[in-house]
């Protein structure tokens, strides 16, 4: 199975200090030239774009000029602080687990494209979404990676023999992959709190619970979709009920 998640907005700056081998990100030369726009962006610009307040906009802006420093980089996996990275909590998992999840993890980004949990990147603020029109006259960031994903993904699904794609990622991001030239069966998710109104689908339980799925899969090293049924985290069960073939709904009680 090949997992793609989401990248989180928020970034830990200390670097991970252990043995785990680290990577360079596959599309580090498009990053490099998608940076060398961002880099023009002032304080002022980062706000006013991105919408963030003028203190964060500042810290964002200071990034983009040391994006190039050797010193400043960080572990892609173990730099990010969201709810799903929370619950993957790689910190826990042993270096024999990291490593495995290296070839099966990709949290999917606008800058550097697909990166592996060991991957070294440098600290950036850049969504999928954002409007923002690429080096090569793609007219989005979107349409930009999606080209690209495609043919690196499949090549992931020759390299592992895996024809399984495991969408924990949200629709913003996984819209860039999920393309009829992708060469796998895609899964995708829905996990939903049930409450006296219906069930309910409460953000930040899906995400924490997205983690805890794709931890689930690479410390187990699932490779059958029958074993995803007994995912339990946070009381999620699984619901052939509300579930189809492309589509696995877990709930909890509220």
């Amino acid at each position: 199975m090949i997992i793609i998640l989401s990248p989180s907005k928020t970034l830990s700056l200390n670097n991970l200090d252990s043995d785990i081998s680290n990577s360079t990100p596959f599309f580090i030369s498009e990053a490099t030239k998608l940076m060398k726009e961002l880099k023009r962006w002032s304080a002022e610009d980062l706000e006013k774009n991105m919408k963030l307040s003028k203190e964060l906009s500042g810290v964002v802006r200071k990034w983009h000029l040391c994006w190039h420093k050797k010193d400043n980089h960080v572990v892609a996996g173990f730099a990010m602080k969201g709810e799903a990275f929370k619950a993957l909590d790689l910190y826990s998992l042993s270096n024999e687990v990291i490593e495995y999840s290296n070839s099966r993890l990709f949290i999917l980004s606008g800058l550097y494209g697909a990166l592996r949990p060991c991957d070294l990147v440098n600290p950036f603020r850049l969504e999928m979404g954002q409007t923002y029109k690429p080096y090569d006259g793609a007219k989005s960031l979107n349409s930009f990676w999606s080209k690209r994903l495609i043919e690196f993904f499949n090549a992931q699904f020759e390299s592992t023999g895996s024809r399984t794609l495991i969408n924990l990622a949200s629709d913003e991001y996984s819209k860039v992959v999920l393309k009829k030239e992708l060469n796998s069966k895609v899964i995708n998710f829905a996990f939903k709190v049930e409450t006296d109104h219906g069930l309910k689908n409460v953000s930040v339980f899906s995400k924490q619970a997205r983690g805890a799925m794709a931890r689930y899969i690479i410390e187990n090293r699932i490779d059958d979709l029958e074993k995803l049924k007994d995912f339990n985290y946070l009381g999620y069960r699984f619901r052939p009920d509300l579930s189809a073939p492309d589509l696995m709904t877990f709930t909890k009680e509220k």
